[in-house]
C-alpha cells in the first residue's frame, strides 16, 4: 500500500513572499506525483482540521521569519516536543491563528496525522504585491527538491525526522 502524503501550501498570494508556500506546492502539484495530494490554505488555518483527515504524512509549506537569508528553509517534525520548543522560539507568522496553535489543538483533539512536518521558508517581504522577491524566488527549485527528497525518504521508510530538524 502506498503511503498517502498531503502537501499543504499556506500563504497569501497578495503579499509578495507570503505566497511562497502556495507557489511551492503549485509547482509540486504540476509534477503529478501519484502519492502526493496538494491543497492550499490561504487564510483560515483551522481548515487544516478537515484537510488532513486520512493522510499519514502531512507536509505544511509556509513562509517564516527567523532571521536567515531569504530562501533558506527549515524542515522539522511537529511533534509534542518540537511544538513545546517552538513556543519559545522567535518564528514570525502572518496568520491570525498561529500554525503551531492549530497543530497543537489538533493533537489535543486527536485528529492530527501521525506525521506532520513544517517546511518554513525564510522570506524577505510581505508588502502588498503578487510577485515573490527575487531573493526568495531564486531558491524555490532548490527548496522543492529538498521537500521531495524528504518525502521520498519518509514514504520509503528510510528516515524519520522525529528527533531532529533538517536545515536547507
Amino acid at each position: 500500500m502506498t503511503t498517502k502524503v498531503l502537501v499543504v501550501g499556506i500563504g497569501n498570494e497578495l503579499r509578495q513572499d507570503d505566497a511562497v508556500g502556495i507557489i511551492i506546492t503549485k509547482r509540486i502539484e504540476a509534477l503529478k506525483l501519484p502519492y502526493i495530494t496538494v491543497r492550499y490554505v490561504k487564510d483560515d488555518l483551522t481548515k487544516l482540521y478537515t484537510l488532513w483527515e486520512g493522510y499519514s504524512i502531512v507536509v505544511l509549506v509556509d513562509a517564516m521569519e527567523c532571521g536567515k537569508e531569504p530562501g533558506a528553509c527549515t524542515i522539522l517534525p511537529l511533534t509534542s516536543e518540537t511544538l513545546q520548543q517552538l513556543k519559545y522560539k522567535s518564528i514570525g507568522t502572518t496568520h491570525s491563528l498561529p500554525l503551531l496553535a492549530v497543530i497543537g489543538i489538533s493533537k489535543v483533539l486527536g485528529n492530527a496525522p501521525s506525521q506532520v512536518y513544517l517546511v518554513g521558508v525564510q522570506i524577505r517581504s510581505v508588502m502588498v504585491g503578487e510577485q515573490l522577491s527575487k531573493e526568495t524566488e531564486q531558491y524555490i527549485s532548490e527548496v522543492i527538491q529538498k521537500i521531495l527528497r524528504v518525502i521520498s525518504q519518509l514514504v520509503n521508510g528510510y528516515q524519520s525526522f522525529s528527533n531532529a530538524s533538517y536545515f536547507c
